[in-house]
C-alpha cells in the first residue's frame, strides 16, 4: 500500500512471493495462482488531503531487457466488502 495526496509519500510492501521460477514456453498458463493475508489496516481511503491505496504489482523478470510489470489496484475495508478497481 501507499499513500498520495499532500506531503511525503509513504509506501509498505506486505509480503513477496515467486510465483514461477524458470522459463516461459509457448502455450504455458499466463495466470498463477497465489495467496497472501493482509493486515487488518489500514484502510483504503480517499480523502481532500490524503488517499491511502491498496495494489498488488506483478513483475517478470526478463533476463537483459526491460522488467515488465503490472498493478491492480483494489479495498481494503473494515468489513472485508469485495472490490476491485482496475
Amino acid at each position: 500500500w501507499h499513500t498520495e495526496g499532500r506531503g511525503t509519500r509513504f509506501q509498505e510492501v506486505i509480503g513477496e512471493e515467486d510465483i514461477f521460477q524458470g522459463e516461459f514456453q509457448a502455450g504455458m498458463p499466463r495466470s498463477f495462482d497465489f495467496q497472501f493475508s493482509l493486515p487488518n489496516e489500514p484502510w483504503s481511503y480517499e480523502g481532500h488531503y490524503i488517499n491511502v491505496v491498496w495494489g498488488i504489482e506483478v513483475q517478470i523478470d526478463v533476463p537483459w531487457s526491460k522488467d515488465p510489470k503490472q498493478t491492480a489496484h483494489f479495498i481494503l475495508s473494515p468489513n472485508r466488502e469485495t472490490a476491485v478497481s482496475w
